[in-house]
């Protein structure tokens, strides 16, 4: 994920699923009882998880091992965590696509994806840059095109990577760990939360919409929260970034019409 300089948003999402079944096993003995260690399990009809509407808002708020690390100061957590984004707000309205951060001091950051195009501004009035896949002939890793299916971090779930469900919010949540519900059958809690708490992914879907809940990948826990989707009939893009990419385009064709010149 980006690490931009981008204050937590204040959210009614609730205390961390993940974090709250590593830590505390809550929810292991609903999550047992449903697979069973003798009963086959069904795997969910397709789509296990579903990609992103052309029309869609959602909140993704990370927490990070630091975060949870209790051996650290406020000065260790404070520069461990300097940097990283603290939430990451998407609004996807068909082919344009923005990204509003906020990282762990609260700095803001904007990113656009205009027709497959990024531009980024970190923060106020600062001027729109064309973030490019190469940069002087080397990968650009502040280059991070938009997933072909909206969502990070989800790419590795299958049916054989199916746990079971749990309750979360009074809402059945489908439960995908790699090895699926094999990986959990132990003789008892303590065990089971000690090898879920050992999984570098996690991924927890909602069982009707099909849409994340929460992902835990590598120890970063990616909470999940949809807001009302946007209007299908709106040109959100600001008209300073459009005056940016005609400019540029401008220039472009400038450049090509003087390359292209006879001599």
């Amino acid at each position: 994920m980006k690490a931009f300089h981008l204050k937590p948003i204040p959210m009614s999402f609730p205390s961390r699923l993940l974090y709250s079944l590593v830590a505390f096993g809550l929810g292991f003995g609903s999550l047992t009882a449903q697979t069973g260690s003798g009963t086959p399990l069904v795997v969910p009809d397709a789509p296990l998880w579903k990609p992103v509407p052309n029309y869609a808002q959602w909140v993704i708020t990370y927490s990070y091992p630091a975060d949870r690390d209790k051996n650290l100061s406020p000065a260790q957590r404070a520069e461990t965590l300097d940097g990283l984004t603290r939430t990451e707000t998407t609004t996807k309205c068909g082919k344009f696509i923005h990204q509003e951060f906020v990282d762990t001091k609260g700095v803001p950051g904007d990113l656009w994806y205009v027709t497959g195009t990024e531009y980024f501004r970190s923060t106020g009035p600062t001027p729109w840059t064309q973030v490019e896949s190469f940069s002087n002939g080397r990968p650009n890793p502040s280059y991070t095109p938009f997933p072909a299916k909206g969502f990070k971090d989800l790419d590795w779930v299958s049916g054989a990577d199916y746990a079971g469900t749990v309750n979360y919010q009074n809402r059945p949540c489908f439960v995908f760990i790699p090895g699926g519900a094999t990986a959990l059958r132990v003789t008892d809690l303590s065990a089971q939360a000690d090898k879920l708490a050992s999984m570098t992914h996690v991924a927890v879907i909602d069982a009707e919409t099909r849409l994340p809940v929460e992902v835990r990948s590598a120890g970063v826990i990616a909470g999940y929260q949809f807001k009302d989707a946007p209007s299908s009939n709106t040109n959100p893009i600001p008209s300073d970034l459009i005056a940016y990419i005609k400019q540029g385009e401008e220039g472009r064709a400038r450049s090509f019409q003087t390359a292209a010149r006879p001599y």
